[in-house]
């Protein structure tokens, strides 16, 4: 584990890693940058071309918040050693709880506010497939990552290679973001699938990775460059 500050809460016995909660503050505010700036690039053509931009590169540079939340879970959650039955009482009830009251209000709330429309089929489909609100699918794939995560752990405390973790980071970055720009931009598409290095899951495993890695000049100016590469193909890319 790299040096960082910590210290010890008293009344839970739990260090706190000061790094770990401030990026969650950011987080939190980027996440409520990316809702209001997208009201305004959602009304393309309504609005003039330099307040859309504006609110374009707004969008753009908070969009690493949600990748934030899960590396810093994955940081967090994987070296941990407890049974299912533990992780299941401990971690799961703290999502599964507000994710089903927020459900039924949201649903409540569309409910009520289209009349005679909720029939059975249209709850179950909001419930199950579609969601109650649009912004609850950070919840669907959450708990689809705790689902797995007890098997991402045995991964994780195995005595396997690290590199071989980077190996499925290599294929996730391959049939996550790159085939997703090829179909977009060209209609490409291949009937291969690697179903372990797609979605959300591997930014759990790379925020482990990151986690365990000693800062230094060389890596923060490469993280930097990065993130802002990706941020400005981001914003471009919208526009």
């Amino acid at each position: 584990m790299p040096e960082t500050e910590t210290t010890t809460d008293q009344t839970s016995q739990k260090p706190i890693i000061y790094w770990a909660d401030l990026i969650r503050v950011v987080a939190i505010y980027l996440v409520v940058m990316i809702h209001v700036s997208g009201q305004l690039t959602n009304v393309w053509g309504q609005i003039s071309n330099s307040q859309w931009l504006i609110a374009d590169v707004y969008g753009g540079i908070a969009r690493i918040s949600v990748p934030l939340f899960f590396m810093i879970s994955g940081y967090l959650l994987l070296p941990r050693s407890e049974s299912l039955r533990v992780f299941y009482a401990k971690r799961m009830t703290k999502i599964l709880i507000p994710f089903i009251a927020w459900s039924f209000i949201y649903l409540g709330w569309f409910c009520g506010g289209h009349p005679g429309t909720c029939t059975t089929n249209l709850v179950r489909e909001l419930l199950f497939v579609k969601g109650a609100y649009y912004h609850l699918w950070f919840l669907y794939s959450l708990l689809s990552i705790y689902l797995i995560l007890p098997v991402l752990r045995l991964m994780i405390h195995s005595e396997t290679d690290k590199r071989i973790f980077w190996y499925l980071i290599g294929l996730w970055l391959i049939f996550q973001p790159l085939m997703t720009i090829a179909n977009k931009l060209w209609n490409f598409q291949l009937n291969l699938r690697a179903p372990l290095a797609t979605g959300f899951v591997c930014y759990f495993i790379l925020g482990y990775l990151l986690g365990e890695m000693d800062l230094s000049r060389s890596r923060v100016i490469l993280s930097a460059a990065v993130w802002m590469v990706s941020a400005l193909a981001t914003i471009v890319g919208a526009y």
